[in-house]
């Protein structure tokens, strides 16, 4: 009875991984599919570990590219960083629910890339401090410099307007 216990114990196991194995596969197949980034970070050191999509949408080669805090906030646009770094406090201490924030990246050739990150805190230490936040980059330039030419049309179509306006 023990041995027959024992190898149902195993097959369930066996069956468990194979399981996880198959839904990391669809995660990894998903993300890489949609270009999305991921983080895992760890609130307290800083250390952050990235997939590789996140590494190539900066232009960096994954096998090498290492991401910290530090480095992040290093890359990000002078004018973003105030902002972002005010949408992340008012986060880790409560004031919102959720980490939500855009933001240009420099990638590795020194061009600018509007990202958009979101995340989510997964778990505390025992003194209910912040310790890991897991969340999402999403390349989001082309919207961005969609957005900045209709308004650049916009403007352009009312200064036209009122120049004609003030010709009759």
């Amino acid at each position: 009875a023990m041995l027959g216990t024992l190898m149902v114990i195993r097959r369930r196991r066996d069956q468990m991984s194979r399981s996880l194995q198959t839904s990391e596969e669809r995660l990894r197949m998903t993300l890489k599919a949609s270009q999305q980034g991921l983080y895992d970070l760890n609130v307290q050191t800083g250390a952050i570990i990235v997939n590789a999509e996140y590494a190539l949408m900066l232009g960096h080669d994954p096998e090498t590219f290492k991401e910290t805090n530090a480095s992040w906030m290093a890359r990000m646009h002078p004018e973003d960083r105030p902002l972002v770094l005010t949408a992340y406090r008012d986060y880790l201490t409560g004031k919102t629910d959720e980490f939500c924030a855009e933001f240009r990246q420099q990638t590795r050739t020194g061009q600018w890339k509007w990202i958009l990150s979101m995340g989510k805190l997964v778990e505390r230490d025992s003194q209910d401090q912040p310790l890991r936040m897991l969340g999402t980059f999403t390349d989001i330039t082309e919207r961005r410099l969609a957005d900045e030419h209709k308004r650049q049309a916009e403007t352009e179509k009312a200064r036209m307007l009122d120049e004609a306006q003030q010709a009759r």
